[in-house]
């Protein structure tokens, strides 16, 4: 199965090669394997890194310009020339973990035929930002998106070769997915953008709603180092949020309790307490400790840009 690597960048000079290197390091066929960047006119070295890591290794990347630079424009410029049967949508600060997980990921189109994608875990990085090992914990890189998310649900379990592949069903208020089979997703493909938490919802209604999970098996997201970091996304974040739901439905549409409830769930904090320790005492992670503050200031920025966006009528795009 041939698989296209969709990966946008705007700046990305501290994470292209590391991205790259955790492709060039699969054991699936490379002659299988192409990847293609949709780079929003980065004005840093991220370029000449891509330059120098194709004149150094096997497996072809080709450059697509994302003149509106917000990566899921550059996501759709992307799919609409790859020649993948297996569409892997990776941010430009992830990495795949383990050499074999591309090869595991496309078995498990094999093990359950009828899945539409392959969603990897988030895992912790070893010696990493507490902040960024804490959004690995919960799979959420928004902990106001974890409370309004409906969790997909496991309905058959597999075990091939010692790996342990989980079927699960998600819902219409699910937004994330990285690997997807071409067929399922190609009449997204001709949209001038592609999110998944636009895409999922329609997926789910249309019956093609079953993915899989592979235990251990997930990526590295190298997604904040600092709280202002943190903060900072948070801001581009509810900026394309207002901007997008102005332009249809997304996945929070369709969220188990209406935004405005779980903002006061999350401005409270009492909820977020009760449910994060009942979560560090059932996993025995201490991270999930952190999910109350952080919820607390998610919903407040959040808060703070939306009034902001609507004195200025402020868009992403």
């Amino acid at each position: 199965m041939k698989t296209s690597f969709i990966i946008p960048t705007f700046n990305e000079q501290k994470n292209i090669h590391r991205c790259l290197n955790s492709i060039g390091k699969q054991t699936y066929p490379h002659k299988n394997i192409d990847i293609i960047i949709a780079d929003g006119h980065s004005t840093d070295s991220t370029l000449a890194l891509i330059d120098d890591w194709n004149d150094n290794n096997d497996i072809p990347v080709r450059i697509v310009h994302n003149d509106k630079v917000i990566a899921e424009f550059g996501k759709a410029a992307a799919l609409r020339v790859a020649e993948g049967d297996l569409l892997c949508l990776l941010d430009c600060d992830e990495e795949l973990v383990q050499e074999d997980a591309l090869s595991s990921y496309v078995r498990a189109f094999d093990v359950f035929p009828d899945i539409t994608g392959v969603e990897p875990h988030f895992l912790k990085i070893p010696g990493g930002p507490i902040l960024n090992n804490y959004l690995a914990v919960t799979h959420y890189t928004d902990p106001l998106g974890e409370s309004l998310a409906i969790k997909p649900h496991v309905v058959d379990t597999k075990t091939v070769d010692g790996k342990v592949f989980r079927k699960l069903e998600f819902g219409t208020a699910y937004g994330c997915m990285l690997f997807l089979k071409r067929d399922a997703v190609a009449p997204f493909l001709d949209r001038d953008q592609f999110h998944e938490g636009t895409i999922m919802p329609e997926l789910s209604l249309s019956g093609a709603n079953k993915m899989c999970m592979i235990d251990g098996y997930g990526v590295w997201h190298h997604h904040v180092e600092s709280l202002a970091d943190f903060m900072r996304k948070r801001s581009k974040i509810a900026t394309k949020f207002m901007t997008r739901s102005k332009e249809g439905k997304t996945w929070v549409n369709y969220a188990r309790r209406s935004m405005c409830f779980a903002a006061v769930l999350n401005l409270t904090l009492l909820y977020q307490i009760v449910y994060s320790c009942t979560k560090a005492a059932k996993h025995r992670e201490p991270l999930w400790l952190l999910h109350p503050p952080m919820c607390f200031l998610t919903t407040l920025s959040y808060t703070i840009n939306w009034l902001r966006i609507k004195a200025t009528g402020r868009k992403a795009w």
